[in-house]
């Protein structure tokens, strides 16, 4: 499993936020530097946001080519790439892997495309939020009634402005069969928050992708190494994650970039091998 180090990026600064609320920002310097830094200290991959673009207010398209130009690890971005001359401009402009979002949503047929151009350098973002199902229309119909509400993760779109009515599960029954080879999955509640990575579910998601070739990418709530040993140990089915997506917790010190990347050993708790797709 790889540790992705993240840097998202809002006007032009290195930032973090909590749930994705744009009016809880946290700075933490140059992006640039941060990425250069992230490799000295011998990461392998690094994952980038264009925040703004994400939520279509401006882009920091030039500091992102920046960071692709000075660094020789592989660069993921997403962030606001809604269409195919975009994407081309960022993969031929030398970043290994997009990743879209908004996409699966509203335009299943733009990913289709470019999984046709670009197989293996497209991934899914599956960003997620909880929302309590069924209970309200039965209160209004029974005011008196005990109701349980289940819980429902839905898609949420628009740099996680918009919810859609598409869920998680509805979702990976459809992209496991588009010939997509990796998700980043995101418990938007988790994001920023330092609250510890929703396993449950992960697991959930790795139970569908795994048998149909897709790798999976865990983002949100890491707090500790403890947590990152935790996803490293996860095995349904003999299909582990592929990585981990560490914002905050690198950004404020509560992580040791080399001490996580030694907890990734690939290895479940038995010692044997998993495969972590792709």
């Amino acid at each position: 499993m790889d540790v992705y180090p993240a840097i998202d990026i809002l006007d032009g600064s290195c930032v973090r936020l909590a749930q994705g609320d744009f009016n809880r920002v946290t700075v933490y310097g140059d992006p640039v530097a941060k990425a250069l830094e992230l490799q000295a200290l011998g990461a392998k991959w690094i994952h980038v946001v264009d925040l703004n673009a994400a939520r279509s207010k401006g882009e920091n398209r030039e500091v992102v080519f920046d960071i692709v130009g000075r660094v020789k690890i592989p660069v993921q971005v997403g962030g606001g790439i809604r269409d195919e001359a975009f994407a081309a401009e960022l993969l031929n402009g030398g970043v290994a892997r997009i990743v879209l979002g908004t996409a699966v949503v509203e335009q299943p047929g733009l990913i289709a495309s470019l999984l046709a151009k670009y197989p293996k350098r497209i991934a899914l973002g599956l960003d997620f939020r909880d929302e309590k199902s069924g209970a309200q229309g039965e209160v209004r119909q029974n005011p008196k009634a005990e109701v349980k509400a289940t819980m429902v993760h839905r898609l949420v779109t628009r740099g996680w402005a918009n919810t859609s009515s598409l869920t998680l599960e509805g979702a990976l029954d459809s992209v496991t069969n588009w010939g997509v080879s990796v998700v980043v999955v995101t418990d938007t509640s988790k994001d920023g928050m330092m609250s510890g990575p929703n396993i449950d579910t992960l697991k959930d998601v790795l139970r569908v992708a795994g048998p149909n070739g897709v790798g999976v990418i865990a983002s949100g709530g890491v707090r500790c190494i403890e947590d990152i040993a935790n996803l490293t140990a996860v095995d349904v089915g003999g299909y582990s994650l592929l990585g981990v997506i560490v914002g905050r917790a690198l950004a404020e010190g509560a992580v040791d970039l080399s001490d996580a990347m030694d907890a990734t050993l690939g290895v479940n708790m038995s010692g044997s091998k998993q495969r972590q797709l792709p």
